[in-house]
């Protein structure tokens, strides 16, 4: 890199003197040319004086062991407030060099639009620890409603390489290109209808155009903090504890090699590296054997061994699915439910002919299977529409969805007039909220018809009637 490729400037937040250089075109190094596969991942960067030797030392050595530097970046430590180097950084240990992001909208095949199903690969950086890290562009497919950015759930499928495991939320994080942690959902799921091995999963929801994923490689249970027990890939994660390494298939037993674990995975759920020796990315073409991208997801190694239309034989698979706002994302640790406009997207998702309500949808956490909701019978809506009408309800100056979650039970208010106007009461007027509580794959109450906000309170307060009412009602 030359002189001319070095600028600093002023940061407008902090005030001090930044160095600023662009990385080069590495595209012709790896080949084939043109593909986006450029040099990637732990990077070490040395500037020196113009007419000075080269950094070249770098090769071989860190930058504690250089000399003749005018700066130097390799390893980041945690700030300390006076430079020190006693802490590696808990989120990002190493300088690392990321290919270009790959484009969510050209690499997912539903829906469509906005998905176009057009790339042939995807690429991902591992880092000095080993962290699997995605740049991903989200533009083709963000969401806004009135000019306000609107969450769009996704859901992403990967035949790994090779083995994986990825047992808890806490192993998946989402950033900003500066290394900003980003608070989306982001967690992997069990699909129950998938045969294929080594498949893995991931639920999120985006609203920013850019983000780098982090598929975090070290295991470890808190010892201490108020996540004492708990699963763990750095101290971060402990609040207040520290972060042991520890067997992956069995949490509580900590470890120091893989003989001391039932399966011999000690302290990590995957292995990459082999994968990016020549320097570059991990690099996964989307048609090669893998699996069906359809369910029930089987193994597959030719196009023709996925039958129906739009299946295809992929080694990964990515979806963009509803925009939910803000407000409509609720959930406990079994369950989550979504109230979802139905004017962004234009579906008709509760059977009455139009797409005017806001309709809660219910669905299982750890495998993503939707709860189907039904209709009211009386009601001539179409049969077996995936959710139901709700209300929203008002707390001055917002208003927002009457629904509540707890375990794997969901209470929320029913409205008559966006269930097709229906008299759901018999009370003569089609303005009440009705009071619904199911449970993940079946009904627990259908009644207690309640008027508005009145009714909410009363299906908050009211809960040991609602448990009493939980072992007679129909299924």
């Amino acid at each position: 890199m030359t002189a001319s490729e070095l600028r600093t400037r002023i940061d407008v937040d902090q005030g001090d003197r930044r160095l600023v250089l662009t990385f080069p075109d590495t595209d012709a190094i790896l080949a084939p040319d043109n593909d986006d596969a450029t040099l990637s991942g732990p990077v070490a960067i040395g500037v020196t004086a113009a007419g000075a030797p080269l950094a070249c030392g770098l090769a071989t050595g860190p930058c504690s062991s250089q000399t003749g530097l005018i700066a130097c970046i390799d390893y980041l430590y945690a700030n300390d407030g006076a430079c020190g180097t006693a802490a590696p950084d808990f989120r990002f240990s190493h300088f690392t060099a990321l290919p270009p992001p790959n484009d969510f909208q050209a690499a997912c095949f539903r829906e469509g639009p906005p998905c176009t199903a057009t790339a042939t690969s995807a690429r991902a950086a591992v880092d000095a620890a080993g962290n699997l890290l995605i740049p991903m562009g989200w533009g083709g497919v963000l969401v806004r409603d009135a000019n306000i950015p609107v969450p769009r759930l996704i859901r992403t499928q990967m035949a790994s390489p090779s083995a994986i495991s990825v047992p808890s939320q806490v192993f998946l994080h989402s950033f900003t290109p500066e290394g900003g942690l980003l608070p989306p959902i982001l967690e992997p799921q069990l699909d129950p209808t998938a045969a294929a091995p080594n498949l893995v999963t991931f639920f999120g929801s985006v609203d920013a155009p850019y983000t780098i994923i982090e598929v975090a490689n070290h295991h470890g249970t808190c010892a201490g903090g108020d996540e004492a027990g708990a699963r763990c890939t750095s101290d971060l994660d402990c609040k207040g504890g520290t972060c042991g390494t520890s067997c992956v298939d069995a949490p509580a037993t900590p470890c120091t090699i893989d003989a001391q674990c039932p399966s011999g995975a000690c302290g990590r759920l995957f292995d990459f590296s082999p994968l990016v020796a020549s320097g570059g990315p991990m690099v996964l073409p989307r048609s090669q054997a893998g699996f069906c991208q359809l369910p029930p997801h089987v193994a597959c190694t030719l196009p023709g061994d996925c039958s129906g239309v739009g299946n295809a034989c992929v080694s990964y698979a990515y979806e963009a699915t509803t925009p939910v706002p803000l407000d409509g994302l609720v959930a406990s640790q079994l369950t989550r439910t979504f109230a979802i406009s139905e004017s962004i997207d234009g579906v008709d998702r509760n059977g009455d002919g139009d797409t005017n309500d806001t309709v809660m949808t219910l669905s299982d956490r750890a495998s993503g299977v939707g709860d189907i909701l039904g209709a009211p019978s009386s009601c001539g809506l179409a049969v077996g529409p995936a959710g139901r009408a709700i209300m929203r309800i008002g707390d001055a100056p917002f208003r927002f969805p009457a629904v509540a979650v707890e375990n794997d039970v969901v209470a929320f208010l029913e409205s008559e007039t966006g269930q097709l106007r229906c008299d759901e009461n018999g009370d003569a007027d089609v303005s009440d909220g009705i009071l619904r509580i199911f449970r993940l794959a079946r009904t627990i109450h259908e009644g207690l018809g309640a008027r508005r906000v009145k009714g909410w309170r009363s299906c908050k307060c009211q809960r040991r009637a609602i448990d009493r009412h939980e072992g007679s009602n129909r299924r």
